[in-house]
Parts: structure tokens; sequence; C-alpha cells
């Protein structure tokens, strides 16, 4: 067994203009993972039979006394890429915005990347392997890298303070991301672990994380009327109410359906964001009000 390790490679770069209202950043990183965690079965169904079956009848009487035997196996490969460029504009000391844009790519062997094997924030281990053998599975046939869960090409986010006539603050932003990978499977896998790829042409396994699912897009905003009051407008009251998903639109990620053969095949099942999820993207367009006393 190994232990696992990882390479990080950071470069960047940032400049003020000479107004001191913009700033511009680029920022480049690199990730990658050596001997990352990832589940074997060195006992599957090959065939029907067990590879331990003759050894535990022949010792014990019984060739079904043991079922899958896992292993933690540190052969797990990952890498990451990311470029990040941030532009910042201020216009006064309480009005600004900021623009993000994120260029990135996620790889991995069985499509998690965190080095893991229980679950994680892009929906569990990292998958069996697809050809199953006493050894453990064909660990690095070409259909066992790829992307993983949250792999996403581009990501742009936007928000802003603006201070508008009337006494009215309004705080706006906006997030959208490309579309998220999903695998496809034709069942339960014959040797007893996981889920089956579907058959390419040739009649190999499809991959990990071939099909993508939809884009996230989601606007949000608050809007503020600040009541001043008191000597030279000390004590200040807020009154705002607070819009999210403003387009309501339904972001589904990938949640969708990778099963063949079933009604939810290649179709959306859930919500990015949804129940459980690490990020919370209201599912509908959502309003909430409510006040703030300063002073």
């Amino acid at each position: 067994m190994k232990d696992a390790t990882s390479q990080q490679f950071h470069a960047g770069w940032a400049h003020s203009f000479a107004s001191a209202k913009d700033v511009l950043t680029v920022d480049f990183t690199y990730m990658i993972l050596h001997h990352g965690w990832r589940w074997i079965d060195i006992n599957p169904l090959i065939g029907g039979v067990r590879p331990l079956a003759a050894a535990t009848l022949k010792l014990y009487g019984d060739s079904n006394l043991l079922g899958p035997v896992n292993l933690d196996s540190a052969s797990a490969s990952a890498i990451y890429s990311e470029t990040a460029v941030h532009f910042e504009h201020r216009f006064s000391a309480r009005s600004a915005f900021q623009l993000n844009y994120i260029l990135s790519w996620s790889n991995a062997d069985g499509g998690v990347g965190d080095g893991g094997v229980g679950a994680s924030a892009t929906g569990g281990g990292p998958a069996y392997p697809q050809v199953p053998s006493p050894q453990g599975g064909a660990l690095f046939a070409p259909w066992e890298y790829g992307p993983t869960n949250v792999d996403e090409r581009h990501r742009i986010t936007a928000t802003g303070i603006f201070n508008l006539p009337f006494k009215i603050e309004l705080a706006p932003s906006l997030t959208y991301g490309s579309h998220r990978p999903y695998t496809l499977v034709s069942g339960p896998n014959p040797d007893g672990d996981g889920n089956a790829q579907l058959l390419n042409a040739a009649g190999l396994p499809i991959g990990i994380n071939t099909q993508r699912g939809s884009a996230l897009f989601n606007v949000n905003a608050r809007v503020s009327r600040i009541f001043p009051f008191g000597k030279d407008g000390r004590y200040k009251v807020a009154a705002f109410g607070e819009l999210y998903n403003i387009t309501d639109r339904a972001n589904f990620g990938n949640v969708y359906g990778g099963t063949f053969g079933t009604t939810t095949f290649e179709r959306p099942t859930g919500y990015l964001g949804g129940t459980g999820a690490t990020s919370n993207i209201p599912v509908s367009f959502q309003v909430q009000f409510g006040g703030r006393f300063s002073f």
C-alpha cells in the first residue's frame, strides 16, 4: 500500500489600474492526485462463480462462505486544472461590482477525484471496475478514467452593489455553470459490484460520465430601502426584499437518470442544489422580506 500524495502548482498575476478603481487578477492551479483510494473486489462473481469458492469449500466445506471481499486499493489518480479570472470595479466606497470566470477540467479514475472511497460531494465513491478479476478488476482500462461529477468547463459569477436614487440599494448576483456529466448504465453489474456501463458499438463499456446534463443559470437580487434618522442620520433602518432564482429556471444540473430501459433514462430526476446537496440553489422562484437596524 502507498500513501496518497498530491502535487499542486499555482501561479498568479494581479494588476491594479491607474484609476485605483479597477483590479484584474488571473490565477492558474494544476493539481495531480497519486495513489488515491478505490474499492476493489477480489471475490466477484465471474461466470456465476466466485474465485474464493474452491478455497472455502476445501477448507470449510462451504463454497458460499464468502460473498464480495472488498479491499481498499491505493490505485486511483486524478487531475484538476483551473484558470480563474477576476475583475473588480469600484464606483465609490459603497458601490462596486465583481466579475469572475473559471475555466476548469476535472478527471479521475472511477470518476471521483477526492481520493476517498466513501460518500462525497460528488454523490459517492469511485465506481467499481467494470471488468472483474480475482485481482480486483481491470482498474486501468480506458473506460475507467473520465470526468468527475463536478467537471464544469465554464463558470461565470457576477455580483454587485449599486446605489440608486431615493436611497435604494440593489445587490444582484448571477451564476452560470456549464453542463456537468453523468454516466449511462445498463443496470446492476453481473459481477455483483455496482452498475454496468452501457456498451459501445465495439461491445466495450462507453466510459464514465460520458453524458452531459443541463447548464446552471441562477439570478438573485436584494433590494433595500434605507431610512436614516437621528442626528446626522446616525441611525438607519433598512427594509429589504430578497429574490431568488428570478428567472424561475429548473436547474437540473447532472441529476439525470442514467439507467437504460427505465422511464427516467436521460431525463432529469432532481435538482442541482436540492435536498442533501452541498449548495443552496433554490429550485424555484422565491421571495422573502426583512428589515435591519444599524447604528
